[in-house]
C-alpha cells in the first residue's frame, strides 16, 4: 500500500523489515539509505521505480546506488528497474542511493503527478516512485524517518 510519498505501516509489536532514511541534499535530491534483512538464500533480487501513470524508466531518477558493506555484491541484470544483491543468507543489508528530480523550474502537471517532485521544502512522491524494493516474497512493515522540519502527508 502506497500514498503521497508512500504510506509506511509500523507494527508496534515488532521491528520493521525495511527501514528507509530520507535526506534532502541540494540540487533536487534526496539520499535514500534502505536498511533490510537479506533473503535465506543470500540472494535477493531489488526493484528499482519503473513505471508509474504515464512515466516509464523512472529508475533513471536513481543515482549513485551503492551498498554499504564490504560482503554484499551489487549486481545488475537484463532489465535496468531490477538488480540482484548477493550477501549471507538473512544479513543485514544496507543499501544507499540518490533521487534526483528530472525536470528543472517549472513543471507540467503530469511531471509532477507521475515523478519524483523534489523542492528546497518539500518532496513527495507517489508509491514506488521513489523507492527500491526488496523482492522478499513476504508481508512488510516499514519505518520511515524524514528530514528535521519535514512533515508526512498522506492522501488517505
Amino acid at each position: 500500500m502506497f500514498c503521497f510519498l508512500a504510506l509506511f505501516l509500523v507494527n508496534a509489536f515488532c521491528a520493521p523489515s525495511l527501514s528507509y532514511t530520507i535526506k534532502k541534499l541540494p540540487l533536487n535530491r534526496l539520499q535514500v539509505t534502505l536498511t533490510f534483512i537479506g533473503s535465506k538464500t543470500g540472494k535477493t533480487a531489488i526493484l528499482l521505480p519503473n513505471e508509474w501513470g504515464e512515466k516509464k524508466q523512472l529508475y533513471q531518477r536513481i543515482d549513485k546506488l551503492e551498498v554499504s558493506q564490504k560482503n554484499v555484491t551489487l549486481q545488475n541484470t537484463i532489465d535496468p528497474a531490477k538488480k540482484i544483491i548477493l550477501h549471507h543468507p538473512e544479513q543485514l543489508v544496507t543499501l544507499q542511493y540518490e533521487l534526483k528530480q528530472r525536470f528543472l523550474g517549472k513543471t507540467k502537471k503530469t511531471d509532477e503527478a507521475f515523478e519524483p517532485n523534489i523542492k528546497n521544502d518539500l518532496f513527495f512522491f507517489i508509491g514506488s516512485q521513489g523507492l527500491i524494493i526488496p523482492n522478499l516474497n513476504k508481508d512488510r512493515s516499514y519505518a520511515l524517518t524524514t528530514p528535521e522540519n519535514f512533515g508526512f502527508k498522506c492522501s488517505f
